[in-house]
């Protein structure tokens, strides 16, 4: 299904998701694949609260991508490249004692420590 809205708000998403709702009852998903959107995040657990999502790779790097570019963070090219290289490994890892690892790798860096953004 889709559905237009006038703005991107929770409440007009989660509006939209309980018509679609109201005409299939039995409609009660246990996953969502989304992009980076707070407003589609809130629409969705309001709608269905038991719900798990997941964020679309590709808009997990694009966010990531501008992130790190965003001159406001003030991290160097190499510095970035780091970062999306760390943060990329832990995307991809599937073991939880490496993730685990890698993780603490990452909160280690310089580039962590650094950047109180990050």
């Amino acid at each position: 299904a889709e559905f237009v809205i006038q703005s991107e708000a929770s409440e007009q998403i989660a509006e939209a998701l309980n018509i679609l709702r109201s005409w299939n009852t039995e409609w009660n998903p246990k996953y969502f694949m989304t992009d980076y959107s707070e407003a589609e995040y809130l629409a969705l657990k309001t709608a269905f609260s038991d719900i798990k999502i997941f964020l679309c790779n590709f808009h997990r790097e694009q966010a990531w991508e501008r992130w790190v570019k965003d001159s406001k963070h003030g991290l160097s090219k190499e510095e970035a490249q780091h970062l999306l290289h760390m943060l990329r490994t832990l995307a991809n890892e599937t073991q939880m004692c490496h993730f685990v690892s890698h993780l603490n790798a990452l909160k280690e860096s310089n580039v962590w420590i650094k950047h109180h953004s990050v």
